[in-house]
């Protein structure tokens, strides 16, 4: 009786939890029903004008960038308390190395995406060639406590998303 009573617990909150979610979706129907009916026929507005059509894509291309932003990969610091981990990432983030490389990124991306393609090979290697140059920097030495590991995946991290949002 004890298993039983166990399963009919766990079957009755299974159900329960599959219902609310079931009744929440259908809640929300009205939202998605009407965000599509105003967003399809604008987007569809938007991409018949060349500069509308431009505008439209580049400010998806800014919303990209600030996502891959927020994607930074972190190393485990093992070794460190908590506080601690809490105050390197907060300096690693505010450091002039990371201020550069994430304006180098930002600048970087737009050029790549307005340039002819006959130069896209050049710039992929130049912005490739400043991004991996600015950890030697003198201006960019100041106040970094992070590990060179953590510097050179934060660079590989930039140039892929380079490729990633510009080209792909």
């Amino acid at each position: 009786s004890r298993t039983r009573d166990y399963t009919a617990y766990h079957i009755n909150s299974h159900n329960s939890n599959t219902m609310a979610q079931t009744s929440s979706s259908w809640r929300d129907l009205p939202r998605r029903i009407l965000t599509v009916a105003i967003g399809v026929p604008t987007i569809i507005l938007l991409l018949q004008n060349i500069v509308t059509s431009w505008l439209f894509f580049q400010g998806a291309h800014l919303i990209c960038l600030l996502e891959w932003r927020a994607l930074v990969p972190t190393l485990p610091l093992p070794s460190l308390s908590s506080a601690d981990k809490k105050r390197d990432n907060g300096e690693d983030a505010s450091s002039p190395l990371s201020q550069y490389l994430i304006r180098v990124f930002s600048i970087a991306s737009f050029l790549i995406t307005i340039l002819p393609p006959a130069l896209l090979p050049p710039a992929l290697m130049a912005s490739g060639i400043v991004l991996r140059l600015l950890p030697h920097l003198p201006m960019c030495q100041k106040k970094v406590k992070s590990s060179a590991e953590y510097i050179y995946l934060t660079i590989q991290h930039y140039q892929f998303g380079l490729l990633y949002l510009s080209i792909g």
